[in-house]
């Protein structure tokens, strides 16, 4: 799953030796900040640089993230000076991580036995050292061996080289570049990265996660959801029609009442649809529906980025809890400035908790630029909304 994140910071010139810290972002089931040290002393050529960080803020998941800094050119707006790196982040100390990514299984990192590990501590380190294997399983085989400690502090790294000698950064807290651009060069007009005295700094992050070993993949449940995928697709033996907007969906009595309790009521009960073997659906739109029937058949909702905001109210109103968990997690993690009213107001209609109390604190950390965001008079609008983000 990839996400971008963009922090502007103001004051840029008088920043000293002080990390800067930005709002909490979120990604994929966990938190994230960035963290800018505007002052590192680069001791190999005795040079100042702006360090840029990423930080993990909460997250019970060990992950793999790819990311990616770059500064925003005020004069043609494109990004500058993008650098890329990855890190294993760990979720505490001492975590053993033994696994295959498959490269074919859209970033999964999945645990496995082909690399052995083992955990040793050392006197003199306050944090645990690590070591192991990890395989990255694609057309080409790859094994990254580390062996690491996971300092507290930002500015100090833990790293590992793979099998070709590329150094891996292993951490479970920070993760980021100490010399990421001299100073000299950030300051130069020429290159037009401070307007107003202030700076944009870009994150984009690619995030994968690390699967338990101990919880594979049922291939039953894997057959059965392909099973019921081929009978949604075919519709054989479908035994009655959804209307929306005048196209008909065709589908399964058994089914539809086994997943939703509100089809159930609907097939089961003296009602017109029952009567006629036909659900009129006049408040979705055909697209959202085919995906809501998609994931009653399959569990999985391969278009979720694209509707999530209408197919989370669709799975409100058919009680199907799991795929509004699904909704929240993306809406979740596409977060922005724009988007934190409408979601808020959203999550409030829908009593999808975690997805605005994650919201709220999104709006709270970033305040100053949502206010001032087009959306905003989303939440100026409902009074109650108000109090809760500033009471």
């Amino acid at each position: 799953n990839q996400f971008t994140y963009e922090y502007t910071i103001d004051g840029i010139r008088e920043r000293n030796h002080h990390l800067i810290k930005s709002g909490v972002f979120h990604a994929d089931e966990s938190s994230w900040s960035l963290i800018i040290a505007p002052i590192v002393k680069n001791i190999t050529d005795g040079n100042e640089y702006l360090g840029v960080f990423l930080n993990r803020e909460s997250g019970d998941k060990a992950v793999w993230a790819k990311y990616t800094f770059a500064l925003h050119n005020w004069s043609t707006g494109e990004k500058y000076n993008a650098k890329t790196n990855s890190c294993f982040f760990n979720q505490n100390n001492g975590q053993r991580i033994n696994g295959v990514i498959n490269g074919g299984a859209a970033g999964v990192l999945s645990g496995g036995n082909n690399g052995g590990h083992q955990r040793q501590r050392s006197a003199g380190h306050p944090w645990s050292p690590l070591s192991g294997d990890i395989a990255l399983n694609s057309s080409n085989y790859e094994m990254i061996r580390f062996e690491f400690s996971s300092p507290p502090n930002p500015l100090l790294s833990s790293s590992a080289r793979d099998a070709n000698r590329s150094v891996v950064q292993l951490s479970n807290k920070s993760s980021g570049i100490k010399s990421y651009i001299p100073r000299d060069t950030l300051f130069d007009a020429d290159n037009h990265l401070v307007d107003s005295n202030k700076i944009t700094v870009f994150c984009e992050i690619c995030l994968y996660t690390i699967v338990d070993p101990l919880e594979p993949l049922d291939r039953f449940d894997l057959n059965l959801s392909a099973n019921y995928t081929a009978l949604q697709k075919e519709g054989k033996f479908s035994d009655v029609k959804i209307v929306v907007e005048g196209r008909e969906l065709r589908a399964h009595k058994a089914i539809l009442s086994a997943r939703s309790p509100v089809f159930n009521a609907m097939l089961t009960s003296d009602m017109r649809e029952c009567r006629e073997n036909a659900i009129e659906i006049p408040d979705i739109r055909p697209d959202v529906m085919e995906e809501l029937l998609t994931f009653i058949y399959s569990g999985k909702a391969p278009n979720l980025s694209k509707v999530s905001k209408e197919l989370l109210s669709a799975a409100d109103k058919y009680e199907l809890p799991h795929l509004s968990e699904l909704c929240e997690k993306h809406l979740m993690s596409s977060l922005s400035v724009e988007s934190a009213p409408e979601i808020l107001v959203l999550s409030h209609l829908h009593k999808a908790s975690k997805l605005k109390s994650v919201t709220v604190e999104f709006i709270i950390a970033n305040r100053k630029e949502v206010m001032k965001s087009d959306n905003w008079d989303l939440i100026r609008a409902e009074p109650y909304l108000l109090e809760e983000l500033f009471t």
